[in-house]
């Protein structure tokens, strides 16, 4: 029944579109949140009605041959209508375990979030000198889900010690989330047990993507535990550090030149995490590499375009 609803809206909101582009996101994973049967749902519709399709900047989480779920995902990617395939992250992964179709290209670029600065018109002027570090909070079973062996005490453990090092050291500091009611909640735990005011401590959940820039823009400095969070700072030219609890955050530091900014699950020391923010303040970004990530995407994107232009000629 659900299948039958979600493929009748999908049919209804592609009956008049030229084509269809995944932007962004973790859509080639098939473990968590369900969105591989999204994606097929909008792939095979798209085939049928002769649509080209182009996946954007797309995270890949995984591989797995004796996962039905992941068969299904490949075979709906390796359909004829799927032209281009960019990820932003394990483009291995991609050649060399989901496509077989000859004819799908595929290429490792930056992801689309890149972009916030032009997107929403939000740039950071040299005379502004925000004072805040931002403290990320993410869902206490995060790590977890994703295969890690931390629980959801330990993780709130490390928050607990985190907030009272910063607070130790008069360390003007807010935490903050991406808008998830999880990440939220997990926040306001964190503050009630070390009997702080929520208030003040938590800044409000953004309720879009602008707020989230907003948000990031304000922080001298963060320690993001959500990618996008990451992203976005970078993108902005704002130091971050991050925890680790999946690969493709990894995969971004390294991309970014930035891979000893990254803390897993075994370097979770709050001293030592508080020493990296107060470290990283001074820090940059190589210009040249994220110009280059943004370059990468906005090519594969523009040679999607011209092949509609052909169908259309």
């Amino acid at each position: 029944a659900w299948r039958l609803r979600l493929g009748s809206y999908y049919k209804r909101i592609l009956k008049d579109v030229d084509a269809v582009i995944f932007s962004g996101g973790g859509f080639l994973k098939f473990k968590n949140q369900g969105l591989n049967y999204y994606v097929e749902q909008i792939i095979k519709i798209a085939a049928k009605r002769n649509l080209p399709v182009m996946l954007s900047g797309v995270g890949i989480e995984g591989y797995e041959e004796n996962d039905i779920r992941c068969r299904k995902l490949k075979e709906a990617i390796n359909l004829d209508c799927v032209k281009i395939i960019t990820t932003r992250d394990f483009v291995e992964i991609l050649q060399n375990d989901y496509i077989f179709n000859n004819n799908t290209v595929t290429a490792r670029v930056g992801d689309p979030a890149l972009w916030v600065p032009q997107c929403y018109d939000k740039t950071r002027s040299n005379t502004q000198s925000p004072s805040v570090v931002g403290i990320n909070v993410i869902r206490g079973n995060v790590f977890r889900d994703y295969g890690n062996a931390l629980s959801f005490d330990g993780l709130k453990k490390f928050y607990k010690e985190l907030v009272t090092e910063c607070k130790r050291r008069n360390l003007n500091f807010v935490l903050f989330s991406n808008g998830m009611k999880g990440d939220q909640q997990f926040g306001r735990e964190v503050l009630q047990e070390l009997n702080l005011p929520v208030k003040g401590n938590l800044l409000p959940a953004p309720n879009s993507a602008v707020d989230l820039v907003e948000m990031v823009m304000q922080f001298k400095c963060i320690l993001g535990a959500r990618l996008h969070a990451c992203i976005t700072a970078y993108a902005l030219g704002i130091p971050v550090i991050a925890l680790v609890w999946n690969e493709k955050t990894s995969m971004f530091f390294n991309q970014i030149g930035k891979p000893d900014s990254i803390f897993d699950e075994n370097e979770l020391d709050s001293k030592a995490i508080v020493d990296s923010l107060e470290n990283c303040v001074n820090s940059s970004y190589e210009d040249g590499i994220r110009q280059e990530l943004k370059n990468q995407t906005q090519k594969y994107i523009v040679q999607f375009l011209d092949l509609l232009g052909d169908r259309k000629n």
